[in-house]
């Protein structure tokens, strides 16, 4: 689409992105004597501006917007119209998201400190406070949710300070026109299970998410997140989330209370409010906007990366030295292909928590040419410090991002010792494929991961290639070498009435029309939403044949 010239008062300086449902550009205002102020101008996407009730949701979020005024929400200044299509002018901040801040770190071998998470997630909590408190000009409380808290959606600014931005699916409770029953609006993962389930929502949606984010922050995962979407809403609604702490030891008890109050399924039990949640976050807390400022201008000159180790691999500050050493709380590889890459711990040249003063070195691990059996009492949560994977969406948000499957270990049982010479009941084979991808036996038993060398029962004919990211499911012929880019191919089509945002797996396609998509032959699960419906669809992609998909998204 061609960037215009102006957009009202506004001259478009560039294009920012491209969302589903609004471009956004930045733009400038200028003035007498040489004024000039940056601004964020969104507008909505041309083929979306006839639709009446969109046209009403969009024009919903600037007025909500443009009512709060507090230094941790991003400001809206103007609804605007240019050729038909509505924008909002909003302020530009300069900074990064959280969700960038973390990659960034992560992917130079660096941790926010507990501190920064402490403070960022504090000013989150008092943003959307802010929000949740918004009262219309009677007085009556409007009872925001802002219903999209996630990492992406949380900026910090070079100044130190955190902002909430995006409220384009905020919703007042008393005003239910434009949502209907069974609507999922927002980001899965970050989905609050009585949000899922479609029952009445409250500000207690926006703290479930925000300690969603908090849980991403302080240990590179989320704490429910299956090989599809609705696996992981099967997880959200029944699983139970490990601990923080079980993960990355250096977290404190109390920090740990704090996140698993907010992820409570029962709403109930949550940290009632934003306030509280600061206050709670805030306590004995020395870190200030100053130290955040420094960690923002050092993540800022670092490449915005997707493969990097999480914190959940590796450990915090506290924990790197731990982790160059033997333990009796790190658990051994356990599969012939987990043992052969080399392990990567992280140790800390200075033990002060200061932000940008400690300096990390990478360590490789020389591995064993046969791996040791667990300790008799390893703990259930520990995990092996492997190879950096080779994608994470965050999830991140965001996804979130699937590596951290890749980066964890299998908990299986050790192979019992076998004499190949006397006993050739197994074969191996040599795989290769990218990190992503989980060798399983048709019977769903978990053989691998990624590259390396597969055990097998003899007379084996086929195994089964998973693919997270494109929720694909491959069945593949035994071969003493299997390379998974090199497996037959066919396509995808998709075609949605009137229009549809497309997903297989945790991959966004985009809105349609989207272009063919060419895919490893296998099963994959096609999800199909549009203004909170959502269709879903098991295709089975055939080689070198072209499977179409067809979908007419009715309203409610």
């Amino acid at each position: 689409m061609p960037i215009p010239a102006t957009l009202g008062r506004y001259r478009v300086l560039g294009r920012l992105g491209i969302g589903g449902m609004a471009e956004v550009f930045l733009g400038e205002q200028s003035g007498p004597a040489g004024f000039a102020k940056k601004v964020v101008v969104k507008r909505m996407l041309p083929h979306l501006a006839m639709d009446r009730r969109l046209v009403e949701l969009f024009q919903r979020e600037a007025r909500i917007a443009a009512r709060l005024n507090h230094p941790n929400v991003v400001q809206v200044y103007e609804l605007g119209e240019d050729e038909g299509r509505f924008f909002i002018a909003m302020e530009y901040v300069d900074g990064l998201s959280v969700l960038q801040l973390a990659r960034r770190l992560w992917g130079a071998h660096r941790a926010p400190p507990l501190d920064a998470i402490r403070r960022i997630i504090a000013d989150a909590a008092l943003g959307l406070h802010c929000a949740h408190e918004l009262r219309g000009d009677d007085g009556t409380s409007l009872g925001v949710v802002h219903r999209d808290v996630s990492p992406d959606n949380l900026m910090v600014t070079r100044s130190g300070v955190t902002k909430v931005l995006d409220f384009g699916i905020a919703k007042p409770t008393t005003s239910d026109a434009l949502t209907r029953t069974g609507e999922l609006k927002g980001k899965i993962p970050f989905m609050a299970p009585e949000m899922i389930r479609g029952e009445a929502i409250d500000r207690r949606v926006d703290l479930y998410a925000l300690g969603v984010s908090m849980y991403w922050l302080l240990t590179g995962r989320r704490p429910y997140r299956g090989e599809t979407e609705f696996a992981t809403i099967e997880l959200a609604m029944r699983g139970e989330a490990k601990r923080p702490s079980a993960l990355v030891r250096s977290i404190p008890p109390f920090i740990d209370q704090i996140v698993m109050s907010l992820l409570a399924k029962d709403k109930n039990d949550r940290v009632p409010t934003g306030l509280e949640l600061h206050r709670l976050l805030a306590r004995d807390l020395a870190v200030d906007v100053d130290t955040v400022r420094d960690l923002i201008d050092e993540a800022a000159a670092l490449p915005d990366v997707k493969s990097y180790v999480p914190p959940s691999t590796v450990g915090t500050l506290a924990d790197l030295q731990v982790a160059t050493e033997p333990s009796s709380s790190v658990r051994r590889p356990r599969s012939p292909m987990l043992a052969r890459g080399p392990k990567i711990a992280l140790a800390a040249g200075g033990g002060a928590l200061a932000v940008g003063a400690v300096g990390l070195t990478v360590l490789l691990i020389a591995r064993a040419d046969t791996p040791a059996p667990p300790p008799p009492n390893a703990p259930e949560e520990a995990v092996v410090a492997v190879a950096p994977p080779a994608d994470l969406p965050p999830p991140p948000p965001p996804a979130l991002p699937v590596s951290e499957a890749a980066a964890q270990v299998p908990a299986v049982e050790p192979a019992p010792a076998v004499n190949k010479a006397a006993a050739p009941a197994n074969r191996m084979l040599a795989v290769k494929a990218p990190s992503r991808i989980v060798w399983r036996t048709v019977q769903g038993a978990e053989l691998g991961r990624g590259s390396g060398e597969l055990r097998v029962r003899a007379g084996t004919r086929e195994i089964v290639a998973v693919d997270p990211a494109h929720g694909g499911t491959t069945r593949v012929p035994v071969s003493p070498s299997i390379d998974y880019d090199a497996l037959p191919r066919g396509t995808l089509e998709v075609r949605a009435f009137p229009f549809a945002r497309v997903r297989i797996g945790s991959l966004d396609l985009g809105t349609t029309p989207i272009a063919p998509r060419e895919l490893t032959a296998g099963s994959y699960t096609v999800l199909l939403e549009h203004e909170g419906n959502v269709v879903k669809r098991t295709v089975k992609i055939d080689a070198g044949k072209i499977e179409r998909v067809t979908a007419k998204m009715s309203e409610r």
